[in-house]
């Protein structure tokens, strides 16, 4: 028995048989480019978590004043400054600005009856004063020091006979400086 086949039928089923193998591949294909998207999208997924934070204004801390002191005796027609150290705990720069009498204290001051109105100056003559631009000193943050010089705080008029004696309990006030970090 022989089998014949035509030319027309041969190709025919050629062509079925790439047809069935292009198939397989274009699956094959199919299903890799399947897995690499579900690899990439696993790549490009976002996480996310929660907090908060929290912040208080600060509590500033009272300049420490020390070696206080006058820088002479009083005498008819003389003036006397007033110096001290002021140390800053705080974490900012402060600028010294006012000086004051301690509330609720008075200035112990002895003199002849009658010529405590001899006294004049600042700290002589007021109970608070701004302190002269030219003596406002700066003093830096964190337990930083700065000299800080009141000149001619106090001063005794010529008409005085006898010098006085003045104890003035006082307290120094500042701003923050602008810009600290």
């Amino acid at each position: 028995m022989s089998l014949h086949a035509s030319d027309a039928a041969v190709t025919r089923q050629a062509q079925q048989l790439a047809k069935k193998k292009s198939r397989k591949y274009v699956v094959i294909a199919a299903g890799a480019a399947t897995i690499l998207a579900a690899g990439g999208a696993w790549a490009a997924m976002r996480v996310s978590g929660d907090s908060q934070a929290s912040v208080s204004a600060y509590q500033e801390q009272q300049l420490i004043i020390t070696n206080a002191a006058f820088s002479g005796p009083l005498f008819p027609d003389g003036k006397v400054n007033l110096t001290m150290t002021v140390k800053n705990p705080n974490p900012f720069k402060v600028q010294m600005k006012t000086i004051a009498l301690k509330q609720g204290a008075n200035p112990a001051i002895t003199c002849k009856p009658g010529e405590e109105q001899f006294l004049s100056g600042p700290l002589g003559s007021a109970t608070s004063f701004t302190i002269p631009a030219a003596d406002q000193v700066v003093v830096d943050a964190d337990n930083s020091t700065a000299n800080l010089t009141i000149r001619n705080a106090v001063q005794l008029s010529n008409s005085a006979t006898k010098g006085c004696a003045l104890t003035v309990p006082f307290t120094v006030s500042g701003e923050s400086v602008a810009g600290n970090s």
